[in-house]
Formats: C-alpha cells, structure tokens, sequence
C-alpha cells in the first residue's frame, strides 16, 4: 500500500471519528433541550391553572356568593375552572393532560397516585422527584 492510500485512510478514519463524535454531543444537546422545552411547556400550562384558580377564587366566586339561592354552581370551585380552561387547550394539544390530583376526592378520577403526591404527604419522601424516560 502506497504512502498516499495510507495518508488517505488514516484521513478518513480520522474524518469518520470525528463525524460520530460531532454526532453524539448534538444529539445529546438537542435531546437535553427538547426536554427542557417540554418541561417549560408543562410549567406554563401548570401556572396558567393556576392563574385561572387565582382569579375564579379572587373575581367569580364572590359574584357567585350574592346570587340568591343556594344552589350549587361548579363555576364557583377553582378546580373546575382550570380544568374547563385546560380542557379547550388540550383539543389543540391532545399530548398534554390536567387533573386535580387529591388524596380523598368526591371524583374518583381526580384521587391521587403514589407519585401525584407531594413528597410531605407520602411515606416515602425521602425519594428523589423523577421526570422524564430516566436516562439522567
């Protein structure tokens, strides 16, 4: 084998090495921020909730107190609110979900698993919040 060809492999080995390696850092980089954005994604959707808790506490719930009668209005209870306001986002986004999780709900759909719960409530707080596929 000429010195050329020798030259010429050893470029492309080289070449190839570099390539994977250049290869593996972005998909890292890109797979730590698509998550990132997920997650920033969720904590908007998770605030929104909670502004619009927020306000039905502080704005709908006194004008619903003065109404004459005592019937029950669901407009009237903060979770139904961010609920009903998550449900039209997620017509647009079915990927993303909501729900009121509690210990002892009236809804059964609404009752709390093991890791729905906050890390005070349960026997096992001392372990770590885990997000994502647990690859880090």
């Amino acid at each position: 084998m000429s010195l050329r060809a020798k030259f010429n492999l050893m470029l492309i080995l080289v070449f190839l090495a570099g390539l994977l390696v250049a290869g593996y850092v972005t998909r890292s980089l890109l797979q730590a921020n698509a998550e990132e954005e997920a997650m920033e994604v969720a904590r908007l959707m998770i605030e929104g909730a909670r502004a619009v808790r927020k306000y039905t506490v502080d704005e709908v719930k006194p004008l619903l107190a003065r109404l004459p009668g005592d019937e029950f209005l669901p407009q009237s209870v903060p979770a139904y609110a961010a609920g009903r306001n998550l449900d039209h986002i997620r017509e647009l986004f079915t990927e993303y979900s909501y729900k009121e999780a509690v210990l002892n709900p009236t809804n059964p759909p609404h009752r709390a698993t093991d890791w729905e719960t906050e890390p005070g409530q349960r026997a096992e707080s001392a372990q770590p919040r885990l997000t994502g596929n647990g690859s880090g």
